[in-house]
């Protein structure tokens, strides 16, 4: 059965528009474009690979409602270990993880990960209910496999953006 248009009366036409207006969506948006080489991924993963971070502190607090990202290896005949990770740790690791617990609990929130190739184009976008605390720090981790940043000879480009409704607390 296709979904249907919700059927509103023009009280709830003007409600509705008046909740969007007071939540809109703001977007912070962290890009990049490196040749994957130990210059540009300096922070090792135990001879996994390396990666880059980013740093965000919001002045104020914010609840992140979306994350959109994407990124793009060339050549496409790239192949490794790729990802982009979003966690509350300033450190990023794909080693296997040892005991029964879990691994990163309360720190990594999101991984988009690949391994390169021909398909190269990832978009993801789905609603969140987390948010980032005023001056507390949110990392976005670039990582790349050993055998692609020792070859020196790729690109990898991106973005990430996180959907934030502002609060201004």
């Amino acid at each position: 059965m296709p979904v249907r248009t919700a059927t509103i009366s023009k009280v709830e036409q003007d409600q509705l528009l008046q909740h969007l207006s007071k939540h809109p969506i703001y977007p912070y948006t962290f890009r990049f474009r490196r040749t994957v080489d130990a210059a540009n991924f300096p922070l090792a993963d135990g001879g996994l690979g390396s990666y880059f971070s980013f740093k965000w502190q919001p002045i104020v607090t914010v609840g992140v409602v979306s994350i959109a990202c994407n990124y793009i290896l060339t050549p496409n005949t790239t192949v490794d270990v790729f990802a982009l990770a979003v966690s509350y740790k300033p450190v990023y690791t794909i080693a296997n993880a040892t005991g029964n617990t879990p691994a990163d609990e309360a720190n990594d929130i999101y991984e988009l990960k690949a391994n390169g190739g021909s398909i190269n184009d990832f978009q993801v976008f789905y609603p969140l209910n987390w948010f980032v605390e005023k001056t507390q720090p949110l990392y976005v981790h670039v990582f790349a496999g050993a055998a692609t940043v020792a070859a020196g000879t790729a690109t990898m480009q991106g973005r990430i953006t996180f959907g934030t409704l502002q609060g201004g607390i």
